[in-house]
């Protein structure tokens, strides 16, 4: 209790220091009489009328030498007066914001004081009863007549409006040569804990299998508090001490493919809590484990149409909910603005960012159309980037990026690579382009999905044979996924669905596709086998733009699907072995599906012709053939994922090789090794522990 009460104070001075506000200033001018009378205890109310009484400044007095206005004391210097009157009015607005009132009085010698008719202070005065004859207790010494006094004073006794204090001073005695007043009186402002708003969130950030970043805004800086646990119960939190409205918070050492529960605030308050607020963290990377994905392009527009697509896909997972959210750019329309992500994205989503982990990329929109690859665009001064933690630094598996514009990350056996296709250059000598190819080369996932904006084939609302985005992507980066085996690239961009055949090799302009770019015959049930070519390639830019119109050559001879009459997202599954993808329209209805399932290879297995094992740091490869030739040596996991390929190995019939471990940078495990050439195919089974 006394920690929380600690934070609580801190919290406190955070926000507002206690402050001082003067509701009489020393040296003010007062309503005084100094005529000797009787005026019984009528002057101390506040509703008493001192109209007749002289004004004048303080210090008030004689004798003394430093008054600003002197007092009359009568004719008879052996027989002064005793007391004298002073009264004060002020204004207060809000009592009820005041902690405590602070007097200090200089006075020669004795003081009562009354704030709105009843006694606060009693200065070096007698008990009982004050009359105008009483006089002070003791004299003032020449040391101490230029002595404040402090007292404090509650509050309770303010008003709203008009207050009045009212003093009188007392004579030592009828003789005594001076009298001196002067007074100031403050009030201690209680700092008041603004009301705090969340305004954005909470969503979550760079989903791993130990640790998750959670983010939300508040229209009041604050520090950041996240509870979590396992139960609704929580029992742990994450505190982050800065004072800021934009809060970042990376809880780690998670448990791997565990549901948390979690709350946001602050060290005072918990803003936000309940059975909505959970992620899971991802499955141990590598392992075979269902796996739910939203994909949505070109969503946030802030239309019917956006919230048809959204509320078709809460009723479609309703009792298997996605287990992440992959935005294929132009994700808040028109600009990328801060405010339209509020707006069209993140006021669209509530239920939706609480639990499912996102996963971005950018398109022309979110750089507000300032040219591709332009200058600006190639910088990162747009609201993105302060608005998202992607795992740039590999912290979610993959190669680190450095940049937040494209990244790569691991969930379960799913390799995912988010490109950017508007603000990064992509020609074949790039930085992104080299990333890409050392990113691919190092992936040993299963599956690999691939997604950017801008698409290689469409004929939708944009043309991919016309404009140069989508030619360059085409031309300079589809080669390369296709060479690493990719399984499924995601775009929008253009307001259509569009989705093609299992195809490879396909890289100029529509009309140049042919039969022989299909890797298999089917039109939406294909078999990735050995050597595991084959793309499909899908557009769906329609979860929130209305459907548009299509460009000349539509539909591309590439596509299995060309639909523009549909708003719709994309609900990906993959487990194990077998992907399935679904386009769900905003009418609930399937506008499209196809499935991707991987085999292991079929080359025959002839141990008595082909054999390869390990020995120490050396791999042996034994072969018995009556075939002279060059052969290439792959090795893949035990789910069909190609690991490494050894190329152009001189063989002659009856031949033994040795490689080194040097050529194979992958886990101790179990692989399939194939040896072929241009006329015969083997397979082996093998365990490697390099």
């Amino acid at each position: 209790m006394k920690k929380n009460l600690f934070f609580a104070f801190l919290l406190l001075c955070s926000y507002s220091a206690f402050s001082q506000s003067t509701l009489i200033a020393v040296n003010s001018t007062w309503k005084y009489l100094s005529n000797g009378s009787n005026q019984g205890t009528a002057w101390r109310a506040t509703a008493f009328s001192d109209a007749t009484w002289s004004t004048g400044y303080a210090e008030l007095g004689y004798g003394d030498g430093g008054e600003a206005t002197v007092l009359s004391y009568g004719s008879n210097t052996s027989n002064r007066y005793i007391s004298y009157y002073f009264r004060k009015s002020f204004t207060v607005s809000n009592p009820a914001q005041y902690a405590s009132l602070t007097l200090k009085i200089l006075r020669d010698d004795g003081a009562v004081v009354y704030l709105n008719g009843t006694e606060v202070v009693r200065s070096n005065m007698p008990a009982g009863t004050i009359s105008y004859t009483t006089l002070a207790s003791a004299t003032v010494g020449t040391s101490l007549e230029s002595t404040y006094y402090t007292y404090t004073i509650a509050p309770s006794l303010l008003v709203s409006g008009s207050n009045v204090l009212a003093v009188e001073i007392h004579q030592i005695t009828k003789t005594s040569p001076d009298v001196s007043f002067n007074c100031s009186l403050t009030a201690t402002v209680t700092p008041t804990i603004p009301t705090v708003t969340i305004t954005r969130g909470p969503y979550l950030q760079s989903l791993t299998p130990s640790s998750v970043i959670v983010r939300w805004r508040t229209d009041v800086a604050t520090d950041s508090k996240v509870g979590y646990g396992t139960t609704t119960t929580l029992g742990s939190s994450k505190t982050d001490a800065i004072i800021t409205t934009e809060h970042i918070v990376k809880l780690t050492g998670l448990t791997a493919a565990t549901k948390y529960f979690y709350s946001i605030g602050n060290a005072a308050s918990i803003l936000q809590s309940g059975t909505a607020n959970y992620f899971k963290t991802s499955p141990v990377t590598g392992i075979s484990a269902p796996v739910r994905i939203w994909a949505t392009g070109d969503f946030g527009t802030g239309t019917a149409a956006q919230i048809a697509v959204r509320d078709a896909f809460a009723n479609y997972t309703s009792t298997t909910p996605a287990n992440l959210w992959v935005w294929m750019g132009d994700n808040a329309y028109s600009a990328g603005l801060d405010n339209e992500y509020q707006s069209n994205v993140f006021n669209m989503y509530p239920n939706q960012f609480k639990s499912i982990p996102v996963f971005p990329c950018l398109g022309n929109h979110d750089y507000a159309n300032v040219g591709y690859q332009s200058t600006s665009a190639l910088g990162t001064n747009f609201p993105y980037f302060s608005i998202f933690s992607v795992p740039q630094n590999a912290e979610a598996g993959g190669i680190a990026s450095g940049t937040p514009k494209y990244y790569s990350y691991n969930y379960a056996n799913i390799h995912f690579i988010a490109l950017d296709s508007y603000g990064s250059l992509n020609s074949t000598t790039s930085t992104m382009y080299n990333w890409l190819k050392n990113d691919l080369a190092a992936n040993i996932q299963t599956w690999t999905i691939v997604y950017f904006h801008h698409p290689a084939y469409s004929k939708g609302t944009h043309n991919s044979d016309t404009e140069i985005e989508l030619i360059n992507m085409r031309q300079n980066i589809i080669p390369l996924l296709e060479s690493y085996h990719v399984d499924l690239v995601l775009n929008g961009h253009s307001h259509s669905n569009e989705r093609s055949y299992m195809m490879k090799g396909h890289y100029g302009l529509a009309t140049t596709f042919t039969s022989s770019m299909k890797m298999s015959t089917s039109t939406n049930t294909f078999v990735k086998a050995y050597p595991y070519n084959g793309t499909v390639y899908a557009v769906c830019g329609t979860s929130g733009q209305n459907v548009g119109g299509t460009s000349s050559g539509w539909p591309m001879a590439c596509m299995s699907l060309s639909n523009n009459t549909n708003n719709a997202s994309l609900i990906i599954d993959v487990n194990g072995l077998t992907l399935s993808c679904k386009y769900l329209s905003s009418l609930g209805t399937i506008a499209d599906q196809f499935t991707i399932t991987r085999t292991l290879s079929t080359a025959r297995i002839a141990t008595n012709d082909f054999n390869i094992y390990q020995s120490n740091d050396q791999l042996v490869l034994n072969l018995n053939s009556d075939e002279d030739a060059k052969f290439n040596l792959s090795f893949y996991s035990i789910d069909g994922k190609l690991m490494s390929t050894i190329n152009d190995i001189e063989m002659s019939s009856k031949n033994q090789i040795s490689f080194s471990k040097n050529n194979f940078n992958f886990p101790t495990g179990i692989y399939i090794a194939v040896l072929t050439s241009n006329k015969i195919q083997y397979s082996q089974k093998i365990f490697l522990s390099f």
